[in-house]
């Protein structure tokens, strides 16, 4: 085939050869414009049942974690100097007391320090929240008659005596600080919040409640000494 034959050929099947390609190339761009939205919608699919697998493997451990038994006792540590019981028992002694006579050191006594019992399940302990705090005031002319004043308390964070957070297994305590508390107050009732967690999971809050125990009055304990 010379050169003038060929050029003839060309011009000849030029336009269906022009066509065939592009139509060839309409398909192939088709065919991977399909790939790529069948990828894309796989994709989607895929992340979808991640998150729904994921929701359900969170569900599961909340629904686990809330069957924990988790509790927690609090209670207020009352302390006296030694300063004060000694100016008590001086005065006591000046007042004609036998060194047989019994002592009530409740009036010089103060509220210094929370203690904070873990109970259950071995859980972190992240911090306490004081939150209620009732005392009792009785009236100085009748000994029957009895007034409580109750404090509210807004995210009034106590502090450890170490460094928190920490592991806290059943039957382990806890320290936190308490200050500036009247000496010989009468507590009644104290409510607390703690942040807790399991392991380096979310931090979770429980309320703890603390009553003062009923007491049985008696002759002795209401008095400074036994005659």
């Amino acid at each position: 085939m010379n050169l003038a034959t060929a050029t003839d050929w060309m011009n000849d099947w030029d336009p269906l050869i022009i066509l065939v390609s592009t139509v060839a190339l309409t398909a192939i761009t088709g065919y991977y414009a399909y790939l790529t939205r069948s990828m894309a919608s796989s994709a989607r699919t895929a992340a979808e049942q991640s998150r729904i697998a994921a929701e359900a493997s969170l569900s599961s451990v909340a629904v686990a974690e809330a069957s924990v038994d988790v509790q927690f006792d609090v209670k207020p540590g009352m302390l006296a100097t030694l300063g004060d019981v000694r100016q008590l028992l001086s005065r006591l002694e000046s007042e004609g007391s036998r060194p047989d006579d019994t002592v009530s050191f409740s009036k010089v006594t103060s509220w210094q320090n929370l203690l904070l019992t873990c109970r259950g399940a071995t859980v972190t302990v992240h911090g306490l929240k004081l939150t209620y705090v009732s005392v009792q005031n009785p009236d100085p002319t009748d000994s029957n008659v009895v007034s409580s004043t109750g404090t509210y308390y807004e995210d009034m964070d106590l502090i450890p005596t170490e460094n928190l957070p920490r592991l806290c297994h059943a039957g382990e305590t806890v320290q936190f600080e308490v200050k500036d508390r009247s000496a010989g107050e009468n507590l009644a009732e104290i409510r607390a919040t703690i942040s807790y967690s399991f392991g380096n999971g979310p931090v979770r809050a429980r309320e703890a409640n603390w009553t003062r125990p009923p007491v049985t009055h008696t002759h002795e304990s209401d008095s400074t000494a036994r005659h």
